[in-house]
């Protein structure tokens, strides 16, 4: 069974992992037309890993640029009707893209589909997919057509649960070229911050319908070199993404509020983390945007401990021991 659709596979020094990604991908019940690899100028053996597998995989190299720009590049240079994303660290289960395009069929007004995964390492697979671990918060009151047990199509916009919550990943991501072209493509210059992909995201989830799977059709892999191994530095990337939101997509009088309440609240979970971790720099520059009024009165108290002296801070830290951060 063939697919009208291009896969586009961003990738940076993987040569370790991206032999099994490209197998997933193009083992699928559903053979993609094109499989793209997007190099953005890796020192290590990924070229030759990628052009063993002879023209079922198209090689692209770049300057090193960042996965944004590598993922619209693979774009520019695909040809089919729908396009799908893989990370290069990232795996799919056979039916993926089958899947993915019974929705497409039965729904041709659905530009975007998207589905559940699981976390895996190389201790193995993650107990309970992304979708079970969600607070039923998330789905609840959303108008959802049932295309059957595993598939269906919610008639509204996600955005503001997904700043709540956010299960799409690009490996999860299936969509018409036309509507990737309508809004816009990646954001390029976000290409080095973590959490890059929430915004474009964001973006995709405030049209609607989209297609949901909800079944676990792919595996996220977690590993130390991936940007989402450190909750600091991906939180604060979230930070970044959500002020450049309230900067380029002009929300509304509803979704501004609480756009701007999410910024403060994952301020205030950095600065926390980095008091716990005696970052008092990371602290204080998370919290000096931020009102202080904002704050709850034991984050007040540290923010102003993180600013004393050295000597007299770890004087009062020392008191502080028994108190919990």
């Amino acid at each position: 069974m063939a697919c009208e659709i291009s896969v586009i596979v961003p990738t940076y020094n993987r040569a370790r992992l991206i032999a099994t990604t490209l197998e997933s991908i193009v083992t699928q019940s559903c053979t993609p037309a094109e499989v793209i690899v997007v190099d953005d100028g890796s020192s290590d053996d990924t070229e030759a890993i990628v052009r063993a597998f002879g023209a079922a995989v198209k090689y692209i190299r770049i300057d090193n640029s960042g996965p944004c720009r590598a993922r619209n590049v693979g774009v520019r240079a695909s040809r089919s009707r729908y396009i799908a994303f893989c990370d290069s660290d990232d795996v799919w289960f056979s039916d993926k893209l089958e899947q993915q395009f019974k929705i497409f069929e039965a729904a041709p007004n659905v530009k975007f589909v998207f589905s559940d995964f699981r976390i895996f390492s190389d201790e193995g697979y993650s107990t309970k997919s992304k979708f079970e671990s969600l607070s039923s918060e998330f789905w609840r009151g959303l108008p959802r057509r049932t295309l059957s047990t595993e598939l269906s199509i919610v008639e509204a916009p996600l955005v503001e649960r997904l700043l709540w919550r956010q299960p799409i990943f690009p490996s999860t991501i299936a969509m018409k070229r036309s509507f990737f072209d309508s809004i816009g493509g990646w954001v390029e210059s976000l290409g080095r911050t973590p959490s890059e992909d929430l915004e474009f995201v964001l973006r995709a989830a405030a049209h609607h319908p989209t297609g949901v799977v909800s079944k676990p059709v792919v595996g996220i892999r977690k590993h130390a070199s991936n940007f989402s191994g450190d909750n600091v530095r991906t939180t604060l990337g979230e930070i970044q993404i959500l002020q450049y939101v309230i900067d380029h997509h002009a929300p509304g009088k509803r979704l501004r509020p609480l756009i701007l309440d999410q910024i403060r609240r994952r301020r205030e979970n950095v600065a926390a983390a980095s008091f716990s971790a005696r970052d008092f720099e990371t602290m204080r520059k998370v919290l000096e945007p931020a009102p202080i009024w904002h704050r709850s009165c034991r984050l007040h108290v540290k923010s102003v401990v993180a600013r004393l002296p050295r000597a007299l801070r770890n004087f009062l830290l020392k008191r502080m021991v028994s108190t919990p951060t």
